[in-house]
C-alpha cells in the first residue's frame, strides 16, 4: 500500500498524487481536523459501496466535503440559519446536516431526504476539493473500530484497499460536532468539539 507523509515541502506531491488515485476512481485516506478520512470522489455510487464493504458499514449516508461554505448551497438548501452557522464555525469540526438538493449525490442522501456536508479545516482537502469535487468525508476505520487518529491505525483496519495513504502524523481524535437545521430548527446528532448551545 503506498504511504506519503504530508509535510509543508511535500503538500504539492501529495495533492497530485492524491488526485490521480481520487480520479481513477480510488480511494484516498485523507487527515482532517479530526480523524483520518477514507475518501473518494462524492458523485461516484460504485466507490460508495466499495467503502460501505471496507468499513462493514451498509445503509447509512456519508458525509461529503466541499472546499468552502459557499459550495455547501450548491447542494443542500440555502437558509438564513444554516447560512449563519455555515459562515460562523466553518471551515472546522462541524457536519451540518441539511434538506439536499440532489445534484448527483442522491446515493448518499438519506431516506428523510438530508445530506451531511463539511468544510475542513485543511488545505489539503479543501484544496483537492476544489478541483476534484466533492468527495466522501467518513471515518477511516471499521464500523465500531478504534477511533483513525493516527495512519496506522487506518492502516491495520482498512488494508491494503486503499490507493493511497497521506499520513500528517497524530490527530486531534474527536470527531466532529454534527447537527441537523431544518429551516429554523437545530438538532444535535453528535456531541464534539464545538459548542452550539446558543442555537438549541
Amino acid at each position: 500500500m503506498e504511504t506519503m507523509a504530508l509535510e509543508p515541502d511535500s503538500i504539492d506531491d501529495v495533492y497530485d498524487r492524491s488526485i490521480e488515485i481520487l480520479e481513477e476512481p480510488g480511494l484516498c485516506v485523507l487527515p482532517t481536523d479530526t480523524l483520518y478520512s477514507l475518501s473518494g470522489k462524492a458523485d461516484d455510487p460504485e466507490l460508495y459501496k466499495r467503502i460501505e464493504k471496507l468499513k462493514d458499514r451498509a445503509g447509512v449516508p456519508m458525509a461529503v466535503a466541499v472546499p468552502n461554505v459557499d459550495e455547501i448551497w450548491n447542494y443542500c438548501l440555502e437558509t438564513p440559519l444554516a447560512v449563519e452557522i455555515a459562515q460562523k464555525y466553518l471551515p472546522g469540526p462541524l457536519t451540518l446536516v441539511l434538506p439536499a438538493m440532489d445534484p448527483g449525490l442522491g446515493h448518499l442522501v438519506s431516506e428523510e431526504g438530508y445530506l451531511g456536508i463539511r468544510v475542513v479545516e485543511s488545505e489539503l482537502i479543501r484544496s483537492i476539493t476544489a478541483w476534484a469535487g466533492p468527495i466522501t468525508i467518513t471515518s477511516a476505520n471499521l464500523h465500531g473500530g478504534p477511533d483513525p487518529t493516527s495512519i496506522a491505525i487506518a492502516q491495520e483496519q482498512l488494508g491494503e484497499g486503499i490507493g493511497l495513504y497521506v499520513d500528517a502524523g497524530e490527530l486531534p481524535g474527536t470527531a466532529s460536532t454534527v447537527i441537523k437545521i431544518d429551516r429554523q430548527e437545530v438538532t444535535v446528532l453528535r456531541k464534539g468539539p464545538l459548542d452550539l448551545s446558543e442555537y438549541l
